[in-house]
């Protein structure tokens, strides 16, 4: 991708495959104070931020935190947020995973909110004690159906 973009100094670019392969691209000109960290199948990369501490942060967040990944995502997120975060200031907040599937299991967002990186926690904790999520899902393989439905023969 970077080879054929003619303005690549001004991209941010960071991929984690389904292997845990890390790659990250910070081009020199992308807002000054930005960057990524490439760590043992994950990456954190920002950009506008306001300190150059916020990667770091996130990242020992993340290699600190317990539970699934989106659960370390998210702490990495509240890491971040917590050292300054964007410079821009605080706006929206998302958060996606894919399993198996070619869809998301997790899909959530904030927008326009004063504390997005928070709201997005409150969600996500409602979220993940909901007992019946996994059944709401449609699977690439469906087991057959065991019993006959009412007028069948």
């Amino acid at each position: 991708m970077l080879r054929v973009d003619p303005d690549k100094e001004k991209r941010q670019l960071s991929i984690v495959d389904a292997h845990g392969n890390v790659v990250a691209f910070t081009g020199k000109g992308v807002e000054p104070i930005s960057g990524h960290y490439e760590g043992k199948g994950y990456v954190v990369a920002g950009n506008l931020l306001i300190n150059k501490k916020t990667i770091q942060a996130m990242a020992e967040a993340f290699e600190g935190a317990q539970g699934s990944l989106s659960e370390k995502l998210l702490v990495a997120l509240e890491a971040g947020q917590a050292i300054g975060g964007d410079h821009r200031g605080k706006v929206s907040a998302a958060l996606l995973t894919v399993k198996e599937e070619e869809y998301p299991s997790i899909d959530l967002r904030v927008d326009e909110h004063k504390q997005p990186v928070a709201e997005l926690r409150r969600i996500f904790n409602i979220y993940k004690t909901l007992p019946y999520l996994d059944d709401l899902h449609p699977r690439r393989t469906w087991p057959k159906e065991t019993h006959s439905r009412a007028g069948d023969s």
